[in-house]
């Protein structure tokens, strides 16, 4: 059922007209949408507490992973970028904020919270494991994961969360799903 819903997907982001950020490919040039899924298996992540969490609890039709760290300014301008993406979509996705600092989590929290006055939970990727799994080559980057934990498509580099194009992609998949 996943597989044709993922099909679904890739060919209304074929018909999805062309915006002013994209280039010959159809769409913003650091979106790259996967012609085959990618699956992870029981994708873990640490809380500041050090709780060990699986993805699939929370319970959520998309996820988009982002990767980040805290010196990056590119990063915290898109965290907040992402906070309101998510609350625009009404629970339906989830944006898991990554940090890939070597910092203590105690130090990231703190600056991103008193510094930065984000208010999202964040989440701890131990010794990059995530990051090398996958296969992220810079930061910030946003994996774009079904509920199946199945990349279907990424953001390298800092992405515009507010392009129409990019919204209307995730809305439509969203709408697929339900």
């Amino acid at each position: 059922m996943h597989k044709i819903i993922i099909k679904i997907f890739l060919i209304i982001l074929s018909s999805l007209p062309v915006s002013a950020s994209e280039v010959k490919g159809g769409y913003p040039k650091n979106l790259h949408v996967l012609d085959k899924p990618v699956s992870y298996k029981n994708i873990t992540l640490m809380d500041e507490a050090d709780k060990q969490i699986g993805i699939e609890s929370f319970n959520k039709k998309l996820y988009i992973i982002y990767f980040f760290a805290s010196w990056c300014s590119d990063c915290i301008d898109e965290i907040k970028q992402l906070q309101s993406f998510q609350q625009s979509m009404d629970g339906r996705l989830m944006v898991i904020p990554v940090s890939e600092d070597y910092k203590s989590k105690k130090e990231v929290v703190n600056e991103l919270v008193d510094r930065f006055k984000l208010s999202e939970k964040f989440y701890f990727d131990e010794k990059q494991g995530l990051f090398k799994t996958m296969n992220i080559k810079t930061i910030p980057t946003s994996i774009i994961l079904t509920n199946d934990q199945e990349e279907i498509a990424r953001v390298t580099g800092r992405g515009n969360w507010e392009d129409q194009y990019l919204r209307s992609l995730l809305i439509k998949y969203l709408d697929k799903l339900n």
